[in-house]
């Protein structure tokens, strides 16, 4: 008698899955060297803002912090600006106080349904507290106090807490 053995079944083994490459952590939003990320896009439909925004992107802050806060400041109005007459609003205008337009234009947003309170936080703050290193009252003295001096990762992370709110200005123009 003979025994056979039933044919072996042959395992088919998958090879060692290769260990997926390493993702990095994204850097620090303060290790770039200038107020806007490179990586940051917003479409602005006017020729000298636009202007002003790609300097903000280019623009050294280690060379040349005081010229970056006083032109931040300047981007920011303008920005508000750009909205106020673009959405014909009536409870402000380019001559107030940019205190007042930017409480205004962050009111309209929130009625609007285009930012909820939690988005608009960063700069509903910037006006709330003028002794907030991030105040629009610490942009002003920016440009008319010759003894305050801005600070590079200051206005980094400035550009970091109202990015979402001048995007949906310029969203929204």
């Amino acid at each position: 008698l003979t025994t056979s053995n039933p044919p072996t079944k042959q395992v088919q083994t998958n090879p060692p899955a290769s260990t997926p490459p390493k993702s990095k952590s994204k850097p620090l939003s303060t290790s770039r060297n200038s107020i806007i990320p490179k990586s940051s896009i917003i479409h602005i439909n006017q020729p000298r803002v636009n202007k002003i925004y790609r300097e903000l992107k280019d623009l050294d802050l280690r060379e040349f912090c005081n010229a970056g806060a006083i032109t931040f400041r300047v981007f920011i109005e303008l920005s508000i600006d750009s909205f106020i007459e673009a959405q014909k609003m009536t409870s402000v205008t380019k001559d107030d106080k940019l205190r007042k337009k930017v409480e205004e234009v962050a009111n309209y947003l929130e009625t609007n349904k285009h930012l909820d309170k939690h988005k608009l936080k960063a700069i509903r703050n910037s006006v709330a507290n003028s002794n907030n290193i991030l105040s629009i009252d610490t942009f002003n003295s920016y440009v008319h106090n010759k003894h305050l001096n801005p600070s590079e990762n200051d206005l980094k992370i400035a550009w970091d807490n109202i990015e979402l709110f001048i995007v949906k200005l310029w969203d929204l123009i």
